[in-house]
């Protein structure tokens, strides 16, 4: 590494590494990263370099500063999630809204680089917490965006199940993952290639949310892969948590709350979004 790159013990080239390292302290440590990176960043405002140089290593820093308040967010997130009552089955939930939402998000996030198709009659509806329910489905979407080549295709199904309930199957064209490696893609902090995670900018706790959310409404996710011909990410939903599109209550009223009004109270997204507003990447 250059001489200027060099602060006392510590290598600026290698504080990617470095910072990926300490993810390894505990979780109540990320609250001090950025506070810690932000100094870093002032440090180096003030060295003697190129402007070239400043805004190369400016850059970086600031981009890991980014990546630790998003592990900071995420561990919040999972915190909120296993501290908090479960959904009630009276809020409900237009699903094609959801998907339609988690559409816009990926589209947002490939740059059309992908073809993302998602069921257009769907015709039901799901109970719970939309703004959790919208997160799942926009952390797998988000998901097949990064490990999809530019080229690929990403679909969002919907389908009942007989006897009841329901799935929604987020498939993707991608990379794929090696068999051995699934049963442990939702466990926290999890990674199947670490640079390749660090390239997409991966928290490793998006699948980690997907679960936790699915178990707060009774459900389940399910990961077929297989190495170079992509992914399928299943969540599925018990009959209690679904119903035919425009059901009745008792009392007269549909229950269904508006799609704007999940947006408004976003809370749990994890993913990035454009009308949403924060980001994520589950990591493989």
């Amino acid at each position: 590494p250059r001489s200027w790159m060099r602060l006392p013990g510590v290598y600026l080239s290698t504080a990617p590494v470095l910072v990926q390292n300490l993810m390894t302290i505990g979780e109540k440590a990320f609250a001090l990263f950025p506070a810690v990176l932000a100094g870093f960043i002032e440090t180096m405002a003030s060295l003697p370099l190129s402007e070239g140089e400043r805004q190369r290593v400016l850059g970086l820093m600031a981009q890991q500063a980014d990546r630790m308040q998003a592990l900071v967010a995420d561990l919040l997130i999972l915190a909120q999630l296993e501290g908090s009552p479960r959904p009630n089955t009276e809020s409900w939930h237009d699903a094609a809204g959801l998907l339609a939402l988690a559409q816009a998000d990926g589209l947002a996030l490939s740059g059309r680089r992908h073809r993302i198709d998602v069921d257009q009659d769907v015709g039901a509806e799901l109970s719970g917490s939309g703004t959790e329910l919208l997160s799942a489905v926009g952390n797998l979407v988000n998901n097949a965006v990064r490990y999809t080549p530019a080229g690929g295709a990403i679909t969002i199904r919907f389908g009942l199940r007989e006897g009841g309930g329901a799935d929604i199957e987020v498939v993707d064209t991608g990379v794929g993952i090696a068999r051995e490696h699934i049963p442990r893609l939702t466990e926290r902090f999890y990674r199947v290639d670490g640079s390749r995670s660090r390239e997409t900018g991966g928290t490793g706790l998006g699948l980690s949310i997907v679960k936790h959310v699915m178990q707060r409404h009774g459900g389940e996710i399910d990961i077929v892969s297989e190495l170079g011909r992509g992914s399928s990410f299943r969540l599925s939903f018990p009959p209690v948590r679904v119903r035919a599109a425009g059901a009745v209550k008792p009392d007269g009223g549909s229950g269904i709350e508006d799609v704007d009004a999940v947006v408004d109270d976003h809370q749990f997204t994890g993913f990035p979004v454009a009308a949403l507003g924060r980001h994520d990447t589950p990591a493989r």
